[in-house]
C-alpha cells in the first residue's frame, strides 16, 4: 500500500531539488542526488517496517493482556485453561518471531542509514572510510578526536553518539554477532506497552548480564533520534557545502 511520504523524507527530496543544483558542476551534484535517495530508501524501509511492527504489537499486546489475566487466576485459584485460553497461548509463541523479526530488520535498517549518512560525509568532505565495518561508527570516532574537517557541532557529535550507543552498537553486539550460545532472547512488556526483546544470559560470568541483557528501545522512540540526525546533517551540510573536496579521501 502507498504511503505518504514523512516529513524526513520530504526535507532530504527538497534538499535534494533546492540545495544541490548549487553546487559548481554537475558531477558532485549527480553523485549527491544519488547518495540523498539512499536515505531515503532506508527511511522508506524503515517506515513500512514500524507500520509492520505495530500492527504485530497491536495483536501480541491484546492477546498478552488475557494471557496475564488467566495466569493471575491460575496462580489464585489454579483453574483450568479454558480452550480461548490455551488457543490465546499458543497464538502468542507463534506470534513472537513476527514481532523479534519486526525489531531486528528496524536496527539493521536503522544501522545501514546511518552508514548511508556517513558514506555521504565521507565522499563531501574528504573523510576516509572503510568499507569493513560501520562508516557510520569509523565517522564517530574520527568526530569524537576531532579529526573531520570542517568540525562537527557539538549537537551532532551528541547525536551520534547516542545513536551509535542504541543503534550501532546494539546491533553489532545483539542482533548480528550475538552468536553467544547462552544467550535466549524472551519478549517483555513494559509500562509503555511496547514489547521489547530482552537478552537472557544463562548462568552468567561476572559482568555479562550488564553486557548481554540490554533489552531493545522502543523503535518510535529510534526514529525521532533518526529523524533529528537527519535534519542535523541536513543543516550542516547546507552550511558547509562550499568546503566540500567531492570524493578526495584526505581525513
Amino acid at each position: 500500500m502507498a504511503r505518504h511520504p514523512s516529513a524526513t523524507i520530504n526535507r532530504v527530496q527538497a534538499f535534494s531539488a533546492t540545495v544541490v543544483p548549487r553546487l559548481p558542476s554537475v558531477e558532485p551534484q549527480n553523485v549527491l542526488r544519488l547518495s540523498l535517495h539512499l536515505w531515503i530508501r532506508c527511511c522508506q524501509f524503515l517506515e513500512i517496517i514500524l507500520e509492520r511492527h505495530d500492527r504485530v504489537v497491536q495483536e501480541y499486546r491484546a492477546i498478552e493482556t488475557r494471557s496475564s489475566l488467566f495466569i493471575k487466576e491460575f496462580q489464585e485459584q489454579q483453574r483450568q485453561a479454558t480452550p480461548q485460553e490455551t488457543e490465546d497461548l499458543v497464538l502468542q509463541q507463534r506470534l513472537m518471531p513476527y514481532l523479534h523479526l519486526e525489531i531486528e530488520s528496524f536496527y539493521l535498517f536503522a544501522k545501514i542509514l546511518l552508514d548511508r549518512i556517513a558514506d555521504t560525509c565521507g565522499y563531501c568532505f574528504g573523510v576516509r572510510l572503510h568499507r569493513a565495518g560501520s562508516t557510520f561508527s569509523q565517522l564517530h570516532t574520527k568526530a569524537t578526536r576531532g579529526d573531520v574537517r570542517p568540525p562537527l557541532p557539538s549537537l551532532l557529535v551528541e547525536q551520534m553518539d547516542e545513536l551509535r550507543r542504541k543503534v550501532t552498537d546494539y546491533r553489532s553486539e545483539l542482533i548480528e554477532h550475538g552468536g553467544e550460545p547462552r544467550l535466549t532472547r524472551a519478549t517483555v512488556i513494559r509500562d509503555d506497552g511496547v514489547p521489547r526483546i530482552y537478552p537472557m544470559m544463562r548462568s552468567p560470568r561476572p559482568g555479562e548480564v550488564e553486557k548481554y541483557q540490554r533489552e531493545t528501545d522502543d523503535p518510535h522512540h529510534l526514529v525521532e533520534l533518526l529523524d533529528a540526525h537527519v535534519g542535523a546533517w541536513l543543516d550542516f551540510f547546507e552550511t558547509h557545502l562550499s568546503e566540500a573536496r567531492f570524493g578526495t579521501a584526505d581525513q
